[in-house]
This record gives structure tokens, sequence and C-alpha cells, in this order.
């Protein structure tokens, strides 16, 4: 079928062609699958800090409190979004956590056209924006505490080498840690290619179904075992931004030793009119906290610019 909304056509050009198809068997599903493509754009941004930090789902009225080791520093996530060193008392740190959340705006004058689209659309977005600031709050903390017990790994070259993730490897395991993950920016992954030692995908990587199978996961494959997971840009207020930089690689030990991700409130949603606006306004809010435990578990590699 032709593209019914193609550029250069009068209105009563477009309404004629419309009915057209509107009268034709399977009419109406076939605007629909059009109008919605207008609205998908690019593929929705896929948390990956769920797979970074491990999960703590507070009880109600439950204190975030978690153990530390008093000669290791760790570091939190503040209100403002500012990461911060965490003070111990008899050997424990209190958390804080803080809210983050998205909403969308759904006209009224679009809902007699595509409600279901817009609304199912808009939701995955939403809460695609909520995974973006997860990931982009708990990049920062890791950031802040890479080099607080393990000093950074200057790569004097503007490519990432191997012999610098093999110490970086060395290092996290001489601290008594197991390397689990080395966590990097997507345009890192052109370097570890060239490496030619093979990431559990080849050359293959670059077809369509694997990257967009690889852009949802994150996990691109492996080196010497460890898994790489990969942070491509997200959306933040409008904007695609970095949410690692790509000059900086980090190699984490294990989950459970590296940090926690607390989830005191869920993601939840409401959903009101506004008059103003025209239209259904739908807000999306989690109440969530970011906590290094361990900071001698983590090697960051700094690469050098161009």
């Amino acid at each position: 079928m032709d593209n019914i909304f193609e550029n250069g056509l009068t209105a009563m050009e477009v309404e004629a062609k419309l009915e057209r198809v509107r009268q034709s068997p399977g009419g109406i599903e076939k605007i629909a699958a059009q109008m919605k493509a207008l609205i998908i754009e690019t593929l929705l941004y896929e948390g990956r800090t769920r797979q970074l930090y491990q999960m703590h789902k507070l009880n109600q009225g439950e204190e975030a409190v978690y153990d530390v080791d008093i000669r290791v520093p760790a570091y939190a996530m503040s209100i403002d979004g500012t990461p911060y060193k965490a003070i111990p008392k008899s050997g424990r740190v209190r958390i804080e956590t803080a809210p983050i959340g998205s909403r969308i705006l759904l006209k009224w004058t679009d809902q007699n056209y595509r409600k279901f689209d817009l609304v199912v659309r808009g939701t995955e977005r939403a809460k695609s924006s909520i995974q973006t600031q997860e990931d982009d709050r708990a990049i920062k903390v890791l950031d802040a505490a890479s080099d607080a017990y393990n000093d950074a790994l200057l790569q004097t070259t503007t490519t990432l080498e191997i012999k610098k993730v093999i110490q970086a490897l060395a290092t996290v395991r001489n601290n008594r840690h197991v390397a689990s993950k080395i966590v990097l920016s997507a345009m890192r992954t052109a370097d570890i290619m060239g490496w030619n030692i093979g990431t559990g995908g080849g050359t293959g990587i670059f077809s369509p179904a694997t990257q967009e199978v690889l852009q949802k996961s994150g996990r691109i494959g492996q080196v010497f075992g460890v898994d790489l997971l990969e942070f491509v840009k997200g959306e933040i207020d409008g904007k695609d931004v970095d949410i690692i930089d790509p000059l900086k690689v980090y190699v984490c030990t294990s989950p459970e030793l590296l940090g926690v991700f607390t989830i005191r409130q869920e993601l939840m949603s409401e959903a009101l009119k506004d008059p103003n606006q025209y239209g259904d306004v739908i807000a999306f809010m989690e109440e969530v906290g970011h906590f290094i435990q361990f900071s001698n578990g983590i090697v960051r590699i700094d690469v050098a610019a161009a």
C-alpha cells in the first residue's frame, strides 16, 4: 500500500485517498498501521541498572540501611541527584531514596484519530524515560566511586586496548572480588570488535535483527568470560545524552558485592484531565535509591580523547 500521508497532497486529496483505503478490505487497519508508524520513531531505551546492581525492595516503613566495610569507601545518590560519599556509623550506612518520574500528554484532538496507539506508545516511552533516569543515576554513582579505592588506569591511545582490560580484571581479582561486568559505551564496541577475539556475535553483531536484540539486553558478548554490558544514548528532558562517557570503561564486581538498587515505591501511574492543555495527562513515578557498597570492586579505564 502506498503511503497515505505522503507530502505534496492537498487536504482534499488526502481525504479522498483515506476514504478509498477505508472502504477497501482491512482499510481501517491499514490506516491505523501507517499512523502508528509516525509515533514509533526509534527503539525504546532499555534499562541496564537491574543487571548491574542487586535489587532490594523495601517493606513499608523500612529504612534503607546496609552493612559496609569502613576501610572501603561507599557512595550513594542524594535526593537532588548528586553522588556523595556515605559516612558509615557502626559499620552501617543509611541511604536516601528519591522519586523519579515522567508524564505524557494525550491531546483530545489526537485521541479522536488514534487513541489506542497513543496511549500504548506514550506509556512505553514514559517507562523508557524512567529507565533512562535510573541508568543515568546508577552510572553517576558508579563513576564517583570508581577511583575512591583503586586508581583509574590511563589508556594513552584513543582506542581501548586489551592489555588495560586485563590489568583492570587482575586488579579486581587482587582485591578478592570476582569481575562480573565490563561496562562501556556503545561507541567503545568498535574497539572490542577490533580485538578479533570473538564477542559472542562475531561479524553478525551488525545484522539488523541481532542489533535490536543486543540493544534491548545490553549484553553484547563476553571477554575472558566476563560479560560486556553496553550502554546506548538515552533521552533526558527531550535531549539525547550519553548515559556513560564514551571515554570511560568500568570493570565491576558481581552485583551482590557492587551495590544496591533500592526500590521504595514500584512504578505507579495516575491520570487526570487537564482542560488548560485540552488533553489527558498520565504521570508515572517510582521512588528509588542507588548505592555503591564496595568501591574496591570497581576499576575505571580512561581512554584518551581523539
